[in-house]
């Protein structure tokens, strides 16, 4: 019993172990590696986004040039904190391990059209690479771009005024609409969102107003918390959310 327990707990205590950092590193950096990016911002308060990308290469000061995402970081986000992460298999254990590991970094540059090798060329984003990778826990929402939301509506009540979807996520929604910028921060507001015969009133309050690319002449946005839902609002949302999110 005695050995059988000593066994059993040097199993649990390796299973929580990272491997060095040399083998995460092989791992991890290699291109065509896929990456999920949370972008850190307040738009959202307390939520962030996680976004797909994939390694294209490393440059000769083990920069990480990684492909733009949907929605696009753009060159105004130069500075902002990113946690890049990679989801390994080990199989250091009888039946192998999945392990997400990562690192935060600033935005260091966004390239278009960046000629990546000889037979690649496309948007790039830069970023320093890692000293240590840790592990990481993704507990961050899918945002989704307007394009793949496959006829979705949200109309503000109880005017029914429709807006335009910019990108939504589970946590919240941004939009524009020229009704909008009369909902200060902090306000409350009811919406309805609808696909096809699914309708679900949402609450939620305005955590910012701002415009698409920093400038004040661009296209005015809000940006929406949602409130706690019910359980089967709650419910259907996540359901749609992550069927649009597996399609895309």
């Amino acid at each position: 019993m005695g050995l059988f327990g000593i066994t059993m707990r040097g199993k649990k205590k390796r299973s929580l172990e990272l491997p060095s950092q040399a083998v995460l590193r092989q791992a991890c950096l290699r291109p065509g590696r896929q990456v999920e990016m949370v972008v850190v911002t307040d738009a959202w308060g307390d939520q962030c986004d996680v976004r797909l990308s994939r390694l294209h290469d490393l440059d000769d000061q083990g920069r990480l040039l990684l492909a733009q995402t949907l929605p696009r970081l753009n060159s105004y986000m130069v500075g902002q904190i990113l946690e890049i992460t990679f989801l390994i298999v080990l199989h250091d254990l009888p039946g192998g391990r999945r392990l997400r590991v990562g690192y935060k970094t600033p935005l260091k540059a966004v390239w278009d059209n960046y000629l990546v090798r000889p037979s690649l060329r496309g948007d790039v984003l830069v970023v320093d690479g890692p000293q240590t990778l840790t592990r990481f826990t993704l507990r961050r929402h899918y945002r989704l771009p307007s394009d793949r939301l496959d006829g979705m509506e949200i109309y503000i009540l109880p005017s029914r005024a429709q807006v335009q979807i910019l990108d939504i996520s589970v946590g919240g929604v941004r939009f524009s609409h020229p009704r909008a910028s009369r909902l200060s921060v902090g306000t409350t507001v009811d919406l309805l969102l609808v696909h096809g015969r699914l309708a679900i009133p949402l609450e939620g309050k305005v955590v910012r107003n701002g415009t698409l690319g920093g400038r004040d002449d661009a296209q005015p946005f809000t940006a929406v918390r949602f409130s706690r839902l019910p359980a089967q609002q709650e419910r259907q949302l996540t359901s749609l959310i992550n069927d649009l999110q597996r399609g895309l």
